[in-house]
Parts: structure tokens; C-alpha cells; sequence
């Protein structure tokens, strides 16, 4: 990831935007400023590929530690920094504990120790940005492959040869480092599963061939078949997220033929 990473500094005094935006002045990052949580939020749902935010922990409406959930939800890559007194001190060790905020620092901060902190959290999370990039390229050639479907010529005859075309690309996500790409998931509109990889199955504690030509009401937990008839029945052209146990998919919904569909997900 050769560009410049994006920081978020999120707080409702200009102030402390100001004073943050000195301290990160010579760091490598470009930086820009929310003054509330919602537009905050309203910048992650564009998809912009956030690195790390940092976040007053007193704020209108919404509290830093509701905003970073929200955070963890849209793009749990993300490091999550909150800055508060020492009177929130409790409240935030347990949010640290519960995974929701990487990191808390007091006011009035340590320059260093902030500049530090907001660097070692996002070099330990390049391993998950780079998994994101690939499921990004993973849609980017599915949209692909749906344009080559609607045309006659496109070869594209059947389910068989569209689950295949399907396994090609889930394959070619993989990391071939470590084997372990993301886990994927394809529902189709009659509810049984066509794809299943094993990172998705061993999420799920079962073999694929446990899932595969199985209906998904009978093998997966009612959320997760929530989740697929939400993406089957969505108009939204980008991801849709769904959290359970602890773990972040995204979804979307994909385009067969004409008249059928399936839904992805990616654990």
C-alpha cells in the first residue's frame, strides 16, 4: 500500500483539530477532520480506505466509545484511538478490553507517544488492509463478469459454468503466503449454498462439503440467514456489513442472468 494513509481526527472543537493536525505535521499520513461522529461516519460509508481514527471520547449525540463501535462495524481494519480525561478512565479499559478501541490515551496527550501509538497500530494492521484490497479486486471482477454475463456472446451458459468462474476468482484472492485468504460464502436465491471456501468453513466449524448444495436455513445460524436475504433484496451497489460473535463480514448482493441471484459474504 504505497499511498499515503488516512488519518481521521474526529473531536467538536476546532481547537484540538488544529493542535492534533500540528503533532501529525511531520508525520506521512494525510489527514483530515470530522467535527462530530455522524459525519464521521458518513465519511467511512463512502468507502474511503480510513487507516486510523482518533476520537474525543465527549462528544454530542454520540460518545467516542459509540462511535468507534460504529467504526469497528463499517471497517474493523481501522485503528481506533480515543482521547479523554482521566475521569473516563474506567469506562475506557473496559472498552480497550472488549476490542471496540485499539488504544486509550489521556489528555492532554504525549505528542510522541500519540504519533507512536497511532504508527505501530497501523503497520500491525497492513496484513488486514491487504486482505481488503484483495476482496475489493475479488468484487471489482465479479462487476465484471456480470456486465460479460448479460451479453450473448458471453459464454457465461449456466449456474455450473458461473460457480466455476466463481471458484477461479475466489482462488486468486487467496494470500499465497499463508494460505488464508478471506472466507467466502455464495448463496443463491433459492437459498442453497454454491460456494464455500475453507477459511469460511472453518469459521463456520464445518467442511465445505458440509455446505455446498445444502439450503442455508439449515446450516447457518439464523443472523447469518438474515444477512443473506437482506443482500438478496438490496439495492445498494457497494458492501452491506453484518457482525456476529465477535466477527465482521461484508456482503453483496451478485447478479445472475437475469433472473437469478446469489449473495456473498465475506467472513
Amino acid at each position: 500500500m504505497s499511498e499515503r494513509p488516512l488519518l481521521l481526527l474526529v473531536d467538536d472543537e476546532s481547537s484540538v483539530h488544529q493542535a492534533l493536525r500540528r503533532v501529525f505535521r511531520s508525520e506521512p499520513y494525510e489527514v483530515r477532520t470530522a467535527e462530530s461522529a455522524i459525519s464521521a461516519l458518513e465519511l467511512f460509508d463512502t468507502g474511503i480506505p480510513i487507516r486510523a481514527v482518533i476520537s474525543d471520547y465527549r462528544m454530542p449525540i454520540m460518545n467516542g466509545v459509540e462511535f468507534l463501535k460504529e467504526v469497528y462495524v463499517r471497517s474493523p481494519e481501522t485503528v481506533r484511538i480515543i482521547l479523554s480525561g482521566f475521569t473516563d478512565r474506567l469506562i475506557l479499559l473496559e472498552a480497550v478490553q472488549e476490542g471496540r478501541i485499539y488504544k486509550y490515551l489521556p489528555k492532554p496527550w504525549d505528542d510522541e507517544l500519540l504519533k507512536s501509538t497511532v504508527r505501530k497500530g497501523i503497520e500491525l494492521t497492513v496484513p488486514a488492509w491487504e486482505k481488503r484490497v484483495q476482496i475489493q479486486s475479488l468484487l471489482t471482477e465479479n462487476s465484471h463478469l456480470q456486465k460479460r454475463m448479460m451479453e450473448p456472446s458471453s459464454g457465461v451458459a449456466n449456474r455450473a459454468d458461473f460457480v466455476e468462474r466463481m471458484i477461479r476468482m475466489i482462488t486468486t484472492s487467496q494470500n499465497v503466503s499463508d494460505n488464508q485468504g478471506p472466507g467466502i460464502l455464495c448463496v443463491g436465491s433459492d437459498g442453497v449454498i454454491l460456494i464455500c471456501n475453507e477459511s469460511a468453513a472453518a469459521w463456520l466449524k464445518m467442511n465445505p462439503q458440509q455446505l455446498i448444495g445444502y439450503a442455508a436455513r439449515e446450516v447457518l445460524s439464523d443472523g447469518l440467514n438474515g444477512f443473506v436475504r437482506e443482500l438478496l433484496a438490496s439495492e445498494k451497489l457497494g458492501s452491506l456489513y453484518y457482525q456476529e460473535a465477535g466477527m465482521s463480514m461484508r456482503g453483496m448482493r451478485l447478479t445472475y442472468a437475469n433472473d437469478d441471484c446469489s449473495a456473498l459474504i465475506f467472513i
